[in-house]
């Protein structure tokens, strides 16, 4: 989009209006976009507080490195790494490390850790529990009904589809 310099105003005191105006245009039109991706990454909703799209976007990150390991790790039972595999809360606990952010070693301990949500974001965990509240498994949520979990030995680190109602959300990232 080319935007036309007026040079029809005269020297006078609006004549940096004239000049700012294409620059003026593009900063209105880089924010009005910015804060339309922002809403619409939100679901729609505005932001409530200085620093959601930051939470949303370390979600983000969180999520798209989880994926890194999908297919590449073996299972373990207690696995923690890339060089021994990986169990289910040992790839959570992993991964969450490597954004700087300590969180406990079991699913149990993580879950009891972790603001419970309604709304799962990207990168947050889901925790598959018993009835009685007994967390058996967790995985990064990725969106869709989908997570990241490290199954088990004959699958490794896979997609998972959330197959029960009896789950449970938790974030570090938002409220």
């Amino acid at each position: 989009m080319k935007i036309p310099y007026i040079s029809s105003v005269q020297p006078g005191p609006l004549r940096w209006l004239a000049r700012a105006a294409p620059v003026l245009a593009i900063a209105a039109a880089v924010t009005l976009t910015t804060a339309g991706s922002a809403s619409a990454a939100s679901g729609g909703q505005p932001a409530a507080r200085h620093g959601a799209a930051a939470r949303m976007l370390l979600g983000q990150r969180i999520a798209a490195y989880a994926k890194t390991f999908v297919g590449r790790y073996p299972y373990k039972w207690g696995g923690e790494s890339p060089k021994t595999g990986f169990d289910c809360s040992g790839l959570t606990w992993y991964i969450y490390g490597q954004y700087g952010m300590a969180i406990p070693r079991t699913a149990q301990a993580q879950y009891q850790a972790f603001r419970k949500v309604r709304t799962a974001w990207r990168g947050d965990l889901v925790f598959f529990h018993d009835s009685s509240g007994y967390v058996y498994h967790v995985g990064i949520y990725e969106g869709n009904g989908t997570l990241v979990a490290a199954a088990d030995p004959q699958d490794g680190i896979m997609y998972e589809t959330i197959w029960t109602s009896m789950v449970t959300f938790g974030t570090m990232t938002h409220r």
